[in-house]
């Protein structure tokens, strides 16, 4: 079951205009385009408020569902200004903000099915309250490690290695440790 975590992340941020100087289209900042345009992954990171773009294209990559607009290129784009961001994802997955909102939208998601579920029997809903919480919590936590993985294996570099080797050490999950490990791999 996919939950809109983009839509929960980006409550809690405050989204300025494109400040892009690549052009009136934005086309080259995945966090400002509506889901119809392609991001160009030839774009140059932008010069203007270069930090924040960083940390929007790292958001895209990490919340994208389809992931088919270049939020990866984007990421690996912006490098090594992002380990530290990449450090803590691939290392404890969303943020305690994210986790208590995730909570509440799961809880009631919870309680919308339950109630479609009294008048539709063949869609009930496997499991307590809490067991849907905790199980959907735990696959956001996990997509965010796998993603984080992906774009230190594809941006490289010593640092890299080493934070997907801590990763790998911490995992809990067994598909999040072996994903990590694919993406380990791929470090020359």
């Amino acid at each position: 079951m996919k939950f809109p975590l983009r839509v929960i992340a980006a409550s809690a941020l405050v989204l300025s205009g494109c400040g892009s100087t690549n052009g009136p289209a934005c086309n080259c900042l995945p966090s400002t385009n509506p889901p119809s345009v392609k991001v160009d992954p030839s774009c140059p990171p932008p010069e203007a408020d270069s930090s924040e773009l960083a940390r929007r294209a790292l958001i895209e990559w990490l919340e994208c569902d389809e992931c088919a607009d270049g939020q990866l290129s984007a990421v690996v784009r912006y490098g090594p200004s992002l380990m530290p961001l990449l450090r803590e994802a691939a290392l404890n997955g969303i943020s305690r903000a994210t986790d208590v909102t995730l909570r509440q939208a799961l809880g009631s998601r919870y309680d919308d099915l339950q109630l479609f579920a009294s008048t539709h029997p063949a869609s009930r809903v496997r499991g307590t309250r809490q067991q849907f919480i905790e199980r959907n919590l735990s696959n956001a936590y996990a997509r965010y490690r796998v993603r984080a993985g992906r774009a230190l294996g594809a941006i490289g570099g010593a640092e890299a290695r080493g934070i997907l080797v801590d990763a790998i050490a911490h995992a809990e999950r067994d598909d999040v440790r072996a994903s990590l490990r694919a993406s380990l791999a791929l470090i020359r």
